[in-house]
């Protein structure tokens, strides 16, 4: 995989995920390794959302200090060979407090870069983003949301995914439950339906993105029994971002029929205090 963008290395990539390192990556390496820019995250201990702030000290090279990329590539550094075979710690403070930080440990060898450590861990900053959704999952299936989520943490691609297909198959049977005490339903057809005929049969309640795309159920089914660790680790942001997608609609309704329900109780209660 590429060296992706900044935002995403600190805040979404897990642990051990290997990034291809290319001549062109000179720029993008010395940008993360000596990073002083401003990052939006949540932050733990503040238990809010806040900036974080890069506090990493450019270095020093032939006597000259070195501001940004363009001093480092006028001093003769055009590739990022220098950079290779060394641990670098990326270090950023928070602006609410500065005693918080935010660390990345980062491992270079001639063609690869590792995240080898991260505090707080992905699973950290992804709490108040998964909160949401406990309404709506539970305490048990919203607690397997954030195993899921730890897992990959800890560079565990299959096992992250045997919890987010655990939520998919919860999600079509709740829908299977309403429908199943409906006229005209065929059990027995449903029993026999693979996954993407059991959406199909399922559609009208099921979120539209769900339906549309059915096919994340396969991923998750392929990735459990068939793809390496490094592969599911790959995909797991693209799955992730998937499931949440399919609670923010169940979400949303969930929130619309409630103010429904608020503004039909109001209503009545104007309507009664009108006519006396």
């Amino acid at each position: 995989m590429k060296l992706p963008e900044i935002n995403h290395f600190f805040l979404e990539a897990p642990l051990y995920e290997r990034f291809e390192i290319e001549e062109d990556d000179a720029e993008k390496l010395f940008n993360l390794i000596f990073f002083t820019g401003k990052l939006d995250s949540y932050c733990p201990l503040c238990d809010k959302e806040s900036t974080f702030i890069g506090t990493n000290s450019v270095p020093n090279l032939k006597g000259y200090s070195i501001s940004n990329y363009e001093n480092f590539v006028k001093l003769g550094q055009k590739n990022y060979k220098v950079f290779l075979n060394k641990v670098h710690s990326i270090n950023l403070y928070c602006s609410r407090d500065e005693t918080h930080i935010m660390q990345q440990i980062i491992y270079l060898t001639d063609n690869e870069l590792f995240k080898i450590g991260q505090y707080p861990s992905v699973a950290e900053i992804s709490q108040p983003e998964l909160k949401k959704y406990r309404p709506i999952l539970g305490k048990e299936k919203y607690a397997e949301l954030n195993r899921g989520v730890g897992l990959i943490t800890h560079g565990v691609g299959i096992g992250s995914f045997v919890y987010l297909r655990r939520i998919f198959e919860d999600l079509i049977e709740e829908s299977h439950k309403k429908l199943s005490s409906t006229q005209n339903w065929d059990e027995n057809l449903y029993i026999q339906s693979r996954m993407s005929e059991k959406i199909e049969l399922l559609k009208s309640e099921l979120p539209e993105f769900l339906v549309e795309n059915k096919s994340l159920y396969s991923i998750l089914s392929v990735g459990i029994h068939e793809l390496t660790e490094n592969d599911c680790l790959k995909y797991f942001p693209t799955v992730k971002l998937g499931i949440e997608l399919i609670l923010d609609e169940k979400l949303e309704e969930k929130i619309r029929k409630e103010k429904i329900e608020m503004a039909k109780k109001s209503i009545v209660k104007i309507t009664s205090d009108i006519k006396n």
